[in-house]
């Protein structure tokens, strides 16, 4: 199976990382090879646009963490 996820999940995710959230459960089936998840570019950078342009979320998401989940997401994934 292959899914694309919405930046929101993504951004959820990261303020608040429990591991019954929707994103978790994905990437443990990414990392399983049930599923492939799909990522454009465009959605990488939409996430970290969103994170640093809103002043509320970048006080709560450090830079550092920001750009591990993105490295993460970038081996993890197929991009389209």
């Amino acid at each position: 199976m292959r899914v694309l996820a919405d930046t929101n999940l993504f951004i959820a995710y990261l303020l608040s990382p429990r591991e019954d959230s929707f994103i978790n459960i994905l990437l443990d089936a990414v990392v399983e090879g049930k599923v492939t998840l799909l990522m454009p570019e465009a959605l990488l950078t939409e996430i970290e646009h969103t994170i640093k342009r809103k002043s509320h979320l970048i006080e709560l998401i450090t830079e550092e963490r920001l750009h591990h989940f993105l490295r993460l997401l970038n081996s993890l994934c197929e991009e389209i």
